[in-house]
């Protein structure tokens, strides 16, 4: 060897690497590996790696190499953690959708103990956690199909709006959507009430509801009732400590023990009865809402609507105007229990105490989004391109961008002979939410991905992940956190509600590790089943022996779309922990779901008879009283309803035991609903009957 090499100094300089490399390093596995193979390559062509590398440490860095290769257990086969994403935008063009090998990091609780350690313990990954792991269970999932809790369109029959079911009117300016979500739930922790407010998207929108809800509590299956406000009379079942649900075979369906008295009021209210609702009305059409508890006081409701924000009281019958403009992107300032930030109709960024006066902030960025932070006068404000962390007291921004959006894809996996620049559309920036419990971690919503920032880390990305939703979603939220007890993380299932677009809700889950720096994502994003889910379900099932006639499908089991969610998670111990969606449908009805995280497999054929039982129990108490509602604000008078005389379709003829009153079925009917006369069998039809006028005037019939 020349001595021009410096071979001493070589071997010193990789000596190092020989001795520091066989560690728990706090970064990616891959990086070291490629310093450990440049290193024996290295020596190999030096010719000393005989010399340097005995027998006891290439045995050493050979364990350490295969603790590298994603295995199990019984090195039987080589696993890869992958993350199978939704389509990626651009049809793939520039990504695949999929993070394989990319996010694997060390955990951060697990010491070195060497070859005892399995690699499922020793490695995270950031993506497909669940997998990883092998606990699907994991992924928080509905145990059973929603269930039904009430119909609110009794309490609004005096303010219909002229709409139809599931169509917004093609006015609606995009405003009117954002964190669009007309339902609340909030259990009161001084005595355990749970109140659930809601506003029917039927209805004129300015009537609020507010019902009691109870639990009737179970090992397994948890039921929630209405119950009345006179407390003399329900205290029994107010009290859901010692309310239990009632011992029943489940694996059959033929016997009906719950009593018709009482599913007849909660699945369809005969009157308007004062005594299980209370209503209070507001001036202008709500859009959203809050509930509001101040220390000392009981919760009340904060309502933003079109040109309003309200403090509303239903059980005082009181409602205050906060402020008169309408606003959009409401947030509570952590920290500050009785402060809010909100934006105005024309991006001015206002803040202050409910009850006082609000602070208007002098801020020159042009801002479409904002929310709170973990510091109290510091606020997370978007831009469509990238998120400032605003000062409240000086109206600039704090430092660095907190994150900014790409001018275009990654492109570093593509080839360097092609330019992307201003190929595709730039992403957007639409929404932004912080979540509970930790507001130093920012959930970005883009038109393309799910963007997690630790505000700490400014321009670092904890994680990221491609979606297909239109615009990131209307309204964007988190379920109270979950605790997971076997590897003590936390787990925070984020919901995002769509309301146009292929309206519906999707959600994923994101999981915080014990020592709070490393995030992952439990599995893909997926979308929740629909109450009419159930029906396609027993449907296919004839074991189940329910009949479920199409009108009945289409009336009884939540007629468009989910419009609003909320969540309570009932129970502060962990081991019994038991979170719960509520959900209102596009007709107004109310439903909920228990959401678990865990292995539940063995109540799954339980958990469907129970669900068939409650399905015949809500298709028998409303097969009497069945009644086309496609225009229910209707004050025509009675017109002759005629029924064409063709051959029937299949399954229509599972109707005819309804309810004879209701006449032929007919999508686009628009008679009142109730006292139809009896229909009349026409065979001999005339154009006029078929076609409108304007159609005959313009069509010559002798033409053609």
């Amino acid at each position: 060897m020349s001595e021009a090499l410096l071979l001493s100094q070589h071997l010193k300089f990789l000596r190092r690497h020989l001795i520091t490399l066989p560690a728990n390093y706090r970064s990616f596995d891959s990086n070291r590996a490629a310093i450990l193979y440049f290193t024996l390559s290295t020596l190999d062509v030096l010719g000393k790696l005989e010399e340097e590398v005995d027998a006891e440490l290439r045995e050493k860095l050979i364990e350490w190499i295969y603790r590298l290769q994603l295995k199990s257990d019984s090195v039987s086969f080589i696993r890869i953690m992958g993350f199978c994403a939704p389509p990626a935008p651009h049809f793939g063009f520039l990504d695949t959708g999929c993070s394989v090998l990319g996010g694997i990091k060390i955990n951060p609780t697990i010491q070195d103990q060497g070859s005892s350690c399995p690699s499922k313990d020793f490695y995270v990954s950031q993506y497909n956690l669940a997998h990883h792991w092998q606990r699907p269970h994991m992924v928080p999932h509905s145990v059973g199909f929603p269930q039904l809790l009430a119909r609110t369109m009794p309490w609004v029959q005096d303010c219909l709006a002229m709409r139809h079911a599931g169509h917004w009117p093609f006015e609606t300016h995009s405003n009117r959507l954002k964190n669009r979500n007309l339902l609340e739930v909030f259990e009161d922790p001084s005595d355990g009430s749970v109140i659930l407010w809601s506003v029917n998207e039927l209805s004129t929108r300015k009537r609020l509801l507010e019902f009691r809800l109870n639990r009737l509590r179970d090992e397994e299956f948890d039921e929630w009732k209405i119950v009345s406000y006179d407390r003399d009379e329900d205290q029994e079942s107010y009290n859901s400590e010692r309310t239990k649900i009632t011992e029943r075979n489940w694996n059959t369906s033929t016997e009906n023990e719950i009593s018709m008295s009482e599913e007849q009021f909660i699945h369809n209210h005969s009157s308007n009865n004062p005594k299980y609702c209370r209503t209070l009305d507001v001036s202008t059409a709500l859009l959203e809402l809050r509930s509001y508890k101040s220390a000392g006081e009981r919760c009340r409701i904060l309502a933003r609507s079109e040109k309003e924000l309200y403090l509303c009281d239903p059980e005082n019958n009181t409602v205050s105007t906060l402020f008169h403009h309408h606003i959009h992107s409401l947030s509570f300032i952590p920290y500050m229990n009785d402060e809010i930030v909100f934006l105005d109709d024309v991006g001015r960024i206002w803040y202050g105490e409910m009850g006082e006066n609000f602070i208007q902030v002098k801020c020159g960025y042009d801002i479409e989004s904002v929310a709170g932070s973990d510091h109290p006068r510091l606020i997370y404000a978007a831009d469509k391109d990238g998120v400032h962390l605003v000062d409240l007291r000086v109206g600039v921004s704090d430092g660095n961008l907190l994150y900014t959006v790409p001018e275009y894809d990654d492109t570093s996996r593509n080839s360097y002979h092609f330019q992307y620049k201003g190929a595709f559309e730039k992403e957007r920036i639409h929404q932004l939410y912080s979540l509970p419990d930790v507001p130093q971690m920012l959930l970005i919503c883009t038109s393309k991905k799910f963007v997690l920032v630790d505000e700490r880390m400014r321009g670092l990305i904890c994680l990221e992940s491609s979606h297909s939703i239109y615009h990131g979603g209307h309204h964007v939220t988190s379920a109270p956190p979950i605790r997971d007890t076997n590897q003590n993380g936390t787990i925070y299932p984020i919901f995002i509600l769509q309301h146009t677009i292929h309206p519906d809700v999707q959600t994923f889950s994101l999981y915080r590790h014990l020592d709070g720096t490393i995030w992952s994502s439990l599995a893909s994003i997926k979308r929740l089943q629909e109450p009419r889910s159930a029906v396609a379900f027993y449907r296919e099932q004839p074991k189940y022996n329910i009949r479920i006639p199409r009108l009945a499908e289409r009336f009884l089991f939540g007629s468009g779309p989910t419009r609003a969610i909320s969540f309570l998670n009932t129970d502060t111990d962990s081991d019994n922990e038991k979170l719960f969606l509520f959900r209102m449908m596009d007709d107004g009805s109310l439903w909920y779901e228990q959401i678990s995280i865990q292995n539940d497999q063995h109540l799954s054929e339980k958990m469907l008879w129970r669900g068939a039982s409650k399905m015949k129990d809500i298709i028998d108490a409303n097969t009497l009283d069945l009644t086309r509602s496609d225009n229910v604000h209707s004050d025509s008078r009675q017109q002759k309803v005629n029924i064409f005389d063709v051959e029937p379709d299949i399954g229509t003829s599972e109707n005819l035991f309804l309810n004879s009153s209701a006449g032929a079925l007919q999508p686009l009917d628009t008679h009142p609903e109730n006292n139809y006369p009896e229909p009349e069998i026409v065979r001999d039809v005339a154009d006029e009957q078929l076609f409108s006028k304007i159609v005959l005037q313009g069509w010559d019939r002798y033409f053609y």
